[in-house]
């Protein structure tokens, strides 16, 4: 190892502290990367100098002087998320802390997505607007994109979307296009990121989130790192069978988890307004609804039991816009888990915080993954415009008070 690259690791630990919205003091810098006061102030210095971090306060003190607060600098790591669905597309403007800056959604002409060409020209076009728009405020670090379906994420190359119609088509010509660094990953994954990343979970907690969208796909997370799998085929749940011979499915075969669990599933037996409908008639008897909702939770939980019996984690997040639904989806969903199996006893379930942007703020914060080990310390020219423009806009509002 070369001297500088334990500095530098040190470094990337430093700010790895700050993540998740952070306020930490020097004192509590150095405690965690065991190191010596000075040795984390110097490190704190210069990420301040870099404008990665900010002052945020000073910890109120028993005695003595107050010590000074520290936090990331939402504006000096920003990023484009964009999500692809087979008849719109979702794009944000996101801080590495997971704050959303902007979120614009587009209809899309559902019979071209299987044209590749045309697929990649409304994701270039959804990234360069927000680029265009942001890129004098913030200093926009990259671009993620979730697709749902198999993707070699080293490659960019879509290998199998069958809600898409879309095989083996490789992004790499829009990565060249885009004055920005690309990411591309399936979107439960994307998803689950954006989840981890945002919430409160402890490190070490053990995660699949169920991402319910036009299919099912599942993102798992083993303490923070998401499986993948041999040839990125991990958490293909949806197309895992759970009845025989019944209701085909895009992918070719029968009886997929998402042929009765998915927003087109809800809808065929619903109507288009389907979770609006369950959110108006859940609870007031309307037979119609209560024996679709009863074999919709039945059939949510036989498939939250098979992924148990893989994986066994200690927590389910659903997402997408059943999770709207919350409490009214958790409970029945919950006892009918405590019932089906000893498998599923103790697995806690809940609502994404997201539930209709997670892969969309998953996409972008996945793009700072590429941003920590090769950590540069110079201040964005584009950063330095906007902190200017903050402080003539401060100073604009102060000669206007009294």
């Amino acid at each position: 190892m070369r001297p500088w690259d334990s500095f530098q690791g040190t470094r990337i630990k430093v700010l790895r502290s700050f993540l998740r919205g952070a306020h930490l003091t020097r004192q509590e810098v150095a405690r965690l990367i065991r190191q010596s006061l000075p040795a984390a102030a110097s490190h704190i210095d210069a990420l301040m100098e870099a404008g990665l971090l900010k002052l945020s306060g000073q910890r109120p003190s028993s005695g003595g002087r107050p010590a000074d607060e520290y936090q990331i600098n939402p504006p000096s790591l920003a990023a484009i998320g964009v999500e692809l669905h087979p008849n719109y597309i979702l794009s944000i403007c996101c801080g590495i802390n997971g704050d959303i800056w902007d979120s614009v959604r587009t209809d899309i002409d559902s019979s071209l997505v299987r044209d590749g060409a045309y697929t990649e020209a409304v994701i270039a076009k959804a990234i360069n607007r927000l680029q265009q728009k942001w890129s004098q405020q913030l200093f926009i670090h990259g671009a993620g994109v979730a697709v749902p379906g198999i993707v070699d994420c080293e490659n960019r190359l879509l290998v199998n979307a069958p809600n898409l119609f879309l095989k083996n088509y490789s992004f790499a010509g829009l990565a060249q296009k885009l004055l920005l660094p690309l990411y591309i990953d399936n979107e439960a994954n994307a998803a689950a990121i954006g989840e981890y990343w945002t919430s409160s979970v402890p490190p070490s907690t053990s995660m699949v989130l169920i991402s319910i969208r036009e299919g099912v796909g599942a993102g798992i997370l083993l303490a923070g790192q998401v499986v993948r799998g041999r040839r990125w085929r991990a958490g293909e749940f949806g197309h895992m069978a759970i009845r025989a011979g019944v209701r085909p499915c895009n992918c070719g075969r029968t009886g997929c988890w998402e042929q009765y669990v998915s927003e087109r599933a809800l809808i065929a037996d619903l109507g288009e307004a389907a979770i609006a409908r369950l959110k108006d008639h859940i609870d007031d008897g309307d037979a119609s609804v209560s024996s679709v909702w009863a074999r919709y939770i039945e059939s949510l939980a036989i498939g939250i039991e098979n992924i148990a019996a893989c994986i066994n984690p200690d927590l389910v997040v659903i997402s997408g816009s059943i999770a709207d639904l919350g409490d009214r989806l958790i409970q029945p969903l919950q006892s009918a888990l405590a019932e089906v199996s000893f498998l599923t006893q103790g697995i806690q379930v809940s609502v994404s915080k997201h539930p209709n942007i997670a892969s969309a703020l998953g996409a972008g914060l996945m793009t700072f993954s590429g941003l920590l080990p090769g950590l540069g310390l110079k201040k964005p020219e584009m950063l330095n415009m906007y902190e200017n423009r903050m402080t003539s806009t401060k100073n604009e509002g102060d000669s206007h008070v009294g």
